[in-house]
């Protein structure tokens, strides 16, 4: 082989090599690529457009990120999952990043909006809350949902019946299993199809799981207190043990 002919042997080869880097860069930096942070939270497809839809009267926005580490150690993790009950363990990873969308009335926050990321029964759900600085839910839909019974999820009649709802609700309904009669406002959720219960139950474990992680990180445990009380009532009442 002449050496002029190896010569564009290599330069063919370095071209070859610099496209597929190139290629591989622009899917990682595609934005349709990059919806979910590993370990459950998930980034708004349109972020600007996105909130301004939750929240109409929005101003501007600034993201934070946040990981669970930087808030504690493996207490943490455990606390967290007991407050998750009754859902599986092994759901929380202590390094993934979770963006956290802090809006903004001129100078004033008027709330939050989150989202997360759970494996539903035919593929991933990803949803996308809108909560009040009390931590209410004021808005709340869908980014992605792989399901044949999507359509039914994404009316506003089944999304309405979250709006208003806290993590005591959550709470209260998780730990004293019905005993709140009325109250318990989770009670009265009911899923859109008999074939879609399951795809129900993933969507209260996303909501729950996000509420959680944003009294946390942003609501300074405001709903700790509400934990504790329903605890020790659901315990005095033998429906756990403490």
């Amino acid at each position: 082989m002449s050496a002029m002919l190896h010569q564009q042997y290599v330069f063919i080869g370095v071209l070859i090599g610099a496209f597929f880097t190139h290629a591989c860069f622009m899917l990682q930096a595609s934005p349709a690529r990059c919806e979910r942070d590993v370990g459950g939270g998930c980034r708004l497809k349109q972020p600007q457009a996105d909130i301004q839809r939750l929240f109409p009267k929005s101003t501007h926005f600034v993201i934070d990120r946040k990981t669970i580490a930087e808030y504690g150690s493996d207490a943490l993790i455990e606390e967290i999952q007991q407050k998750l009950q009754p859902h599986p363990k092994g759901e929380v990873s202590p390094d993934a990043a979770y963006p956290i969308y802090r809006v903004f009335k001129k100078d004033r926050l008027i709330g939050y909006v989150f989202g997360m990321e759970e494996q539903g029964e035919h593929g991933p759900i990803q949803l996308i809350l809108a909560v009040s600085p009390e931590g209410e839910i004021v808005s709340w839909y869908y980014q992605k949902f792989d399901s044949p019974e999507a359509h039914r999820f994404h009316t506003e009649a089944f999304k309405r019946q979250f709006i208003g709802l806290t993590l005591t609700d959550f709470y209260g309904h998780h730990l004293l299993k019905g005993a709140l009669g009325k109250q318990d406002r989770l009670n009265s959720i009911r899923a859109p199809s008999q074939t879609s219960i399951r795809d129900l139950g993933t969507t209260c474990r996303g909501i729950k799981k996000a509420l959680i992680l944003l009294d946390i990180f942003c609501l300074s445990r405001q709903f700790d207190a509400d934990w504790k009380r329903l605890k020790a009532l659901a315990a005095r009442q033998g429906l756990i043990q403490e």
